[in-house]
């Protein structure tokens, strides 16, 4: 019985002398108020989907000249056109995406 008092005699030193060691080191801080959006200045590193969109857009070098073809001017062309396998890719959840581009 002597034993077990002891023991936790010598367990809630241990505890008492960590507590106070450790009571200044935790520094309580605030934390901000995140319940009204903060308004935020775009940047030179923000981009809106209109930018993205418009980084997409590539301009080929006969671009121009396909769409001259095809503003109506005389006869109107049909243009034969056949799709090439670009590859397919699987995803997390087993599905698959294929991708053709007419050539």
């Amino acid at each position: 019985m002597k034993k077990v008092v002891a023991l936790m005699g010598v367990l809630a030193a241990i505890l008492l002398f960590f507590w106070f060691n450790q009571k200044g080191e935790v520094k309580e801080q605030t934390t901000a108020d995140f319940s009204q959006p903060e308004q935020v200045e775009p940047s030179e590193d923000f981009f809106t989907n209109r930018d993205l969109n418009e980084l997409e857009m590539v301009t080929y070098s006969r671009h121009q000249e396909m769409m001259d073809d095809l503003t109506g001017e005389g006869k109107l062309v049909r243009k034969s056109t056949h799709k090439e396998f670009v590859g397919a890719k699987a995803n997390g959840e087993g599905l698959s995406w294929t991708a053709y581009f007419e050539k």
